[in-house]
């Protein structure tokens, strides 16, 4: 049976590349990507098929904007689904979604919502109740239609041998840090890891894989190490993370739901700064929930200290430990015999 099938998800790569994944793994069914700003969004494929409804957060500053705004995403949406005639409704949080699946909820389509993150977003806690599968990665089944899922990344990414994956980059075998900060909270990161390195250089023997963000910093970033004969590949985007991850020993960077799902998958201990203004500090919960299974560190920026920061680096050099617990976490997850999110997408029609 051909199904009809929406997914809703918008704003950050943490909400669009799951659900572009989701929709490789649906591929042969009508689907069809409905949210605000698509077409000008770099995380988002332009080979899916897309449309475009108004959408706006909800605060006190633009309450009666955003309330318009959001009743025509609506509209827009109810037209839409008059002529397109959804069999299900797949949500990935963020407001991006709110109109998409308030339309859905009148015009009683199935809803599924998809949530990423350790604490659950507003957009999904407000039709929580109303979904008919609600698919966690983390946490436990509060409800009867939660479900649990594979971590990310649910695409095919591969290991690499370490010593190969450092070749492909051009680096020796030495112990390699992986730093990067994401497209949204760089900067705090590059400037303070710079730093640490010069201290670290003093007694330390190692080499940097450092993503900055931009071609800006990424061009300052290589200068700096250069001029202080620090060994690094820099760059300020990779796609070929696989490499990236299998070259490295540990990792610095923020806690989005993606990132620790991956650091995860490849077993890298992590320092986690999370991002500061991130939604509801959900990058704060997610760092959170690796230093509870001592996987890695949180450190947040309104209490960062440069010695203590360079402090913890050095001692994570020294030691795996956080490696092999999460080896053991992954083992204990593969034992639950989770079932994808498409499967249950496919469950509802049957």
């Amino acid at each position: 049976m051909v199904l009809n099938i929406v997914i809703s998800a918008g704003g950050t790569g943490g909400h669009l590349i799951p659900a572009q994944q989701l929709a490789q793994e649906l591929m042969g069914n009508n689907i069809v990507f409905m949210a605000k700003g698509l077409g000008n969004n770099y995380n988002f494929h332009k080979k899916f098929d897309f449309h475009e409804v108004e959408s706006g957060p909800l605060n006190k500053k633009q309450f009666f904007t955003s309330v318009f705004d959001i009743g025509k995403g609506i509209l827009q949406t109810v037209r839409f689904f008059l002529k397109f005639k959804p069999d299900v409704v797949v949500g990935f949080g963020s407001y991006y979604t709110f109109p998409v699946l308030c339309a859905a909820y009148l015009m009683r389509k199935p809803i599924v919502l998809f949530e990423a993150n350790i604490s659950m977003g507003k957009v999904n806690r407000f039709f929580e109740k109303k979904a008919k599968v609600v698919a966690c990665q983390f946490g436990e089944k509060r409800r009867e239609n939660y479900q649990m899922v594979p971590l990310l990344p649910w695409s095919n990414l591969q290991k690499m041998d370490k010593k190969e994956a450092r070749k492909k980059l051009g680096l020796d075998d030495l112990y390699t840090i992986l730093v990067f900060g994401g497209s949204q909270g760089a900067n705090f990161i590059n400037e303070n890891f710079c730093e640490a390195a010069l201290i670290l250089k003093e007694t330390n023997n190692f080499q940097i894989i450092h993503l900055c963000g931009n071609d800006k910093n990424a061009k300052e970033i290589k200068s700096f190490y250069d001029e202080h004969k620090i060994a690094s590949y820099v760059s300020s985007y990779e796609k070929d993370m696989a490499t990236i991850y299998s070259a490295c020993d540990m990792a610095i960077c923020r806690s989005g739901a993606g990132t620790i799902c991956e650091l995860i998958f490849f077993e890298i201990p992590s320092i986690l700064i999370p991002l500061s203004y991130s939604s509801e500090n959900h990058q704060q919960y997610n760092a959170f929930f690796i230093q509870e299974i001592k996987g890695g560190i949180a450190i947040l920026e309104n209490r960062f200290n440069l010695f203590h920061f360079t402090k913890k680096i050095k001692e994570m050099m020294g030691k795996n430990q956080m490696g092999e617990n999460l080896v053991k976490f992954k083992k204990d997850l593969e034992k639950e015999n989770r079932k994808p999110l498409a499967e249950f997408i496919f469950q509802l029609k049957r």
